[in-house]
């Protein structure tokens, strides 16, 4: 305490009262039991306790899930009958001219097929 500069400690810390101006928050969906008896026990702020409630209910979205299956003749096969479905769907879209499209694809091996063929001209993409 010989290098301490007590003008610039607050009042109410050197009268061990820094639990009273403290900032307590807490997310949470719903209010359970637990949630009010925390604040109650624990929460002694000078200022006192507000709850804020949403008055508006987040938007529904609906969105639209197509899934596609195609059929190849081998298991050797398989790689180059999925390439050539996702081309005729890619086709389709284009055609159709359809906004906000997000394509999933699962193989590291053919989204690289996919970014050699097509780069960045068709649509955008998302990685790591």
């Amino acid at each position: 305490t010989t290098y301490t500069d007590f003008s610039r400690l607050y009042e109410y810390a050197s009268n061990k009262l820094s639990k009273l101006y403290r900032q307590t928050i807490i997310f949470s969906q719903f209010m359970f039991p637990e949630i009010n008896a925390l604040f109650r026990l624990h929460n002694k702020n000078f200022s006192g306790i507000s709850i804020i409630t949403s008055i508006q209910s987040p938007p529904k979205l609906s969105t639209q899930t197509v899934l596609s299956k195609f059929s190849t003749d081998s298991h050797h096969n398989s790689h180059n009958a999925r390439f050539d479905s996702f081309n005729e769907i890619l086709s389709n879209i284009k055609q159709q001219r359809l906004a906000h499209v997000l394509l999933f694809v699962s193989s590291y091996i053919d989204y690289l097929k996919l970014l050699k063929n097509y780069g960045n001209d068709v649509f955008v993409f998302i990685c790591e």
